[in-house]
Parts: C-alpha cells; structure tokens; sequence
C-alpha cells in the first residue's frame, strides 16, 4: 500500500478535495472558454486535458508484489464485501445515497429551470456553491470522523440530508428570495454527501485482505455506482407522470434512509 494505515483518513480527504476542486475550476474556466473559443475550443481544451493527463499517469511507477493468479475474482469480491458488516452497511448506505443524488441531479435541473424559471446562468452559480460544499466536506471529514465516530457521522450526516433537500420543495413558502434556499440546499447537500464519500472511504483497505482489494472494491463499486443509472432512469419516468415535488421527496427519503444500514453495526465504531 502506498499509504500507512493511520494515515488513510488523511490521503482520501487530500484526494477528494483535489478532485472536487479540480471540478469547480474547470466549471468556471470552462464557461469562460466557451464564451470566448466556443465549442470547437473546449473539444480542444479536453483532448489536451485527456492527453496530459495520459502522459502524468505513464510516469506512475508503482512496485507490485508477485501475485499467483486468482479465480472466481468477482465472486470472491461480492463474499468478502458482504462478509463484513462494516462493509456491507457502508455498501448499503452509500447505494442509497448516490440513489439520491441520481435522482437530485435528474429532478433539480427541471424544478429549477422550468418550474421557477430561474436563468441558466443563476443555476451555473448554485453549481459553484454546492461545488464548495463538495470541497468543505471532504476536508472536514477526517476531523469529524476522529471526533464523533465512523458511524455517528454518517447517520447524523444522512439525517440532516434529508431535511437539506426539501429546502427546494419549499424554497417559495419560506421567507427570503427562493434562490437564496436553492444555494443552501445545494450547499448543504454536496457538504454533507462528501462527508459520507469520505468518511468510511479507509474501511475497505483495512478490512479486505490486500491480494483481494481490487475484486472487493470492484463489487463495492458495482453496488454503489450501479445503482445510479437506474436511479436517474426510474426516477425520470416516476417524475414525469408525479411531478417534480414527489420525487424530491422521494429524494429525501433516499437521503434518510441512508442511516438504517449503519444503526446497528456496532462493527463500525472501531473505525
């Protein structure tokens, strides 16, 4: 491994505020450009990024251990990851939040932009300000994990998710201009969903056996991401006959649930 045990929480928030940063730059670099090259120069921008990014990666050395090949790899991935409660709860948890975000990231654009009529460019800045919700949150989540626990954070961070969210079902009912609660919604939903990314992210190194890392995130991975087209393609189709309004309740109630998965694990309080 190239990062000590201990320091794990550390490196995957450095990673993931690297990441989200990267995002909210090449947002607002990115509609500049396409202000002034159009489209034909952010097609170039990215193939030069891609193509930079190709040439850093090839100088990645890294030792590997002599290693016999394995079979059944996928299956061996799925028995380890739902042998573990740790794991399995945390798999769980994580499957209904990107449910939710799926589904966030598909009702959003409609509430926004054809229920309230609110401008593109409005909708571009509420994208900045959950970007900077994104970057608190994996900073500050090594932190809050020392201090209240694995598993306290997660479920405090999902219950408090859920209400977050219905700050844009009710953003016309409450007092101040309803941008103003779509921007703290957006905050408060990236910040607390980045804390749960992070948060827990150093369980499966320290947990899966090392020769078995890769097929175990694999099928995590498979669970977590797997569920987000489906998610987005469902809730498409639900919303269009329900309406925005039901499905960011639903939304919400993904959020919540979050929580139950990691209840009773007591497993969880060791990390």
């Amino acid at each position: 491994m190239l990062v000590p045990e201990t320091q794990l929480k550390t490196a995957y928030s450095r990673l993931a505020v690297t990441s989200q940063s990267a995002t909210t730059a090449a947002s607002l670099v990115g509609s500049l450009l396409l202000s002034i090259a159009g489209v034909l120069g952010m097609v170039v921008t990215a193939i030069v990024s891609y193509t930079t990014s190709l040439v850093f990666q090839r100088q990645i050395a890294v030792e590997r251990e002599p290693t016999r090949v394995q079979t059944r790899s996928a299956r061996d991935g799925f028995q380890i990851l739902f042998a573990s409660k740790a794991l399995r709860s945390l798999t769980v948890s994580a499957a209904l939040t990107n449910a939710g975000v799926m589904l966030g990231n598909t009702m959003l654009p409609v509430l926004v932009h054809r229920d309230l009529e609110i401008p593109s460019a409005v909708f571009a800045i509420m994208g900045v300000v959950a970007s900077i919700g994104a970057v608190l949150g994996s900073a500050v989540a090594p932190l809050l994990t020392t201090r209240i626990g694995l598993r306290r954070l997660r479920i405090c961070s999902a219950l408090i998710a859920g209400p977050a969210v219905l700050f844009a079902v009710y953003c016309r009912q409450l007092p101040g201009h309803e941008v103003i609660w779509l921007m703290l919604q957006a905050f408060l939903w990236n910040l607390l969903v980045s804390i749960s990314s992070v948060a827990g992210a150093d369980v499966l190194p320290r947990v899966a056996p090392r020769h078995r890392l890769a097929s175990v995130g694999a099928a995590q991975r498979t669970i977590t991401l797997g569920i987000m087209p489906i998610s987005a393609l469902i809730g498409g189709a639900v919303g269009a006959y329900t309406g925005t309004t039901a499905m960011i309740w639903v939304w919400a109630g993904l959020a919540v649930a979050a929580a139950l998965p990691l209840l009773r694990v007591s497993e969880l309080d060791q990390f």
